[in-house]
């Protein structure tokens, strides 16, 4: 071993991760000290990629190990000898991406749907006509930025169309109408129910009733990017157009039906290229 490899093998010695071997052959490029050495950046060489949840166990390894009074910011910049990423570890890298994309914006849960292929440091996702590419294409993007931020600039990811692929307009269709299949289940097994046991005294049932409108819904598509998501754009939206009620349109990506106690809840996920929403209503309503 080389003195830069000695010295990060001390440093994993003392944080506990002498034993993974995923870290052998690692070494310390060099470390960048910015902000009156307030934020510390640790240039890493590896000799092949790692898996996702070894960079995130060293990463906070590090953060841990130098909380030290003054360091404000521990940040780790890898560098990898092996050009090629290894199947495994790019599907991990991938997955991990689009979780935490979908944590944030539930759009990118539709790209769950379609078929991923990992071929060396490219990834392809395969869609079932034409008129998806550019959807989803743009929802790499943001995938395609946390492969850089990861320091993994050589990955490629596209959007290819195949004929072998089903079309996602068809598949939520088909979703659409297993999940109403499934909702008139779940209102007759309830009507049912409530039939069987309607009480002889003058106790209220716990029954949610459907709201009535006070007049139609009449106006223009609201884009689900302009839809008010606080207290004060909902009071701002009010003032301006006079009541709470808007329109939105787009394209069901996911859709199912969620027990919650004695009752069913009909959710569904739709996307108009802007953003997304989802949609709760009680299926026994």
């Amino acid at each position: 071993m080389n003195d830069r490899q000695i010295r990060f093998a001390r440093l994993l010695e003392s944080m506990g991760l002498a034993e993974n071997r995923c870290f052998a052959g690692g070494e310390i490029k060099c470390l960048h000290m910015t902000d009156g050495q307030r934020k510390w950046v640790f240039e890493l060489i590896f000799p092949e990629v790692i898996m996702i949840e070894d960079y995130l166990r060293l990463e906070a390894s590090f953060k841990m190990h130098f909380q030290i009074e003054g360091i404000e910011e521990v940040s780790l910049e890898v560098e990898y000898l092996m050009p090629e990423v290894p199947k495994k570890a790019l599907e991990g890298y991938y997955q991990y991406f689009l979780d935490h994309c979908s944590q944030e914006q539930a759009r990118y849960t539709a790209l769950k749907a379609y078929t991923t292929n990992y071929d060396g440091n490219r990834i392809n996702v395969y869609v079932g006509s034409e008129e998806e590419i550019e959807m989803v294409e743009r929802l790499l993007r943001r995938i395609k930025e946390q492969f850089q931020k990861y320091h993994l600039e050589r990955v490629s990811i596209e959007a290819k169309y195949s004929p072998f692929e089903t079309p996602i307009t068809k598949v939520i269709e088909e979703q659409i109408k297993e999940s109403a299949k499934e909702a008139l289940k779940a209102q007759e097994v309830y009507d049912r129910l409530v039939e069987g046991q309607k009480p002889q005294n003058n106790n209220k049932e716990k029954v949610f009733k459907k709201r009535k409108l006070s007049a139609e819904i009449n106006g223009q598509v609201t884009p689900l990017s302009q839809v008010p998501a606080s207290e004060v754009q909902i009071i701002e939206y009010q003032q301006k157009y006079g009541n709470k009620n808007f329109i939105v349109s787009g394209e069901v990506i996911k859709a199912e039906i969620k027990n919650a106690k004695e009752f069913k809840i009909f959710e569904a996920t739709i996307f108009d290229a802007s953003d997304s929403l989802i949609i709760k209503s009680f299926v026994n309503a």
